[in-house]
Order: structure tokens, then sequence, then C-alpha cells
């Protein structure tokens, strides 16, 4: 069984993402050093789980920030789920 992934993704105020931090849902909250300019959003990443291997869930992590970005439109709170968009469109994943 796979257990469940939680991503965090560490954003501009354009939704380009700088950090993914991968961890299990049930784990505490990783903290994170944010600059003013940057947000922290979770966000949900298909295709990926804590059983993969190093190598391809930094593959996966890494293809996610250099294809998408977050969908900077959802509503704001503490920290919230948002959305990913392709780079190339504004359509969500």
């Amino acid at each position: 069984m796979q257990k469940q992934v939680r991503v965090v993704a560490v954003h501009d105020t354009a939704g380009n993402i700088s950090v993914l931090l991968a961890s299990p849902a049930d784990a505490p909250r990783a903290g994170v050093k944010l600059e003013p300019w940057q947000y922290i959003h979770e966000v949900e990443v298909p295709d990926i789980a804590l059983d993969m291997d190093d190598e391809q869930l930094h593959s996966r992590l890494n293809e996610v920030m250099e294809n998408f970005r977050v969908d900077v439109h959802a509503e704001a709170a503490d920290m919230p789920k948002a959305q990913l968009a392709r780079k190339s469109s504004t359509q969500a994943y």
C-alpha cells in the first residue's frame, strides 16, 4: 500500500515554484523560512509516492517544478491547498 504524500510548494507571487517538499501526509508540517516575496501552499502532485526510490522521487518533483506553477488565484488562507497549472497555459493540472 502506498503511503499518502503531502507536497508543499514554496513559490513567488506569480506562482513560480522554487522548492517542493514531499513528506508523509501524517507527518508534522515542515517548517520553511520564507522570504517576504515567497508563499507556501500544499499542492496535489499525481504519480508520486514515498515508496519511490530517491531518484524517481526527485525526478518527479523536478519535472513538476520545470513544467508547472502554483495557481495563485486560489483564495488565501493559513496554508491552503492550491492547484498546479502548466506553465504554458492557465489550465489547472
